[in-house]
């Protein structure tokens, strides 16, 4: 039953995509997919924490502050 094995993707994505309403959170999944399939390919055993700092770091780059904004 090779299809099984998508299972758990369709799932994650399932319920990522919902969350995925503002520009911060679609950079931050971007940055992390991007990253983490990069990394993967050096480092397998690290994808997963190193795609999800470099999310976590984009998204914050772009998150404007109020005060930045009013002018």
């Amino acid at each position: 039953m090779p299809h099984l094995i998508l299972v758990g993707t369709a799932l994650f994505l399932a319920m990522l995509v919902p969350r995925l309403v503002s520009l911060p959170s679609c950079v931050a999944a971007l940055a992390a997919a991007v990253t983490a399939l990069l990394v993967a390919q050096v480092a397998p055993q690290v994808a997963i924490l190193v795609g999800a700092l470099a999310g976590v770091a984009a998204a914050s780059l772009v998150r404007t502050r109020p005060s930045e904004v009013s002018s």
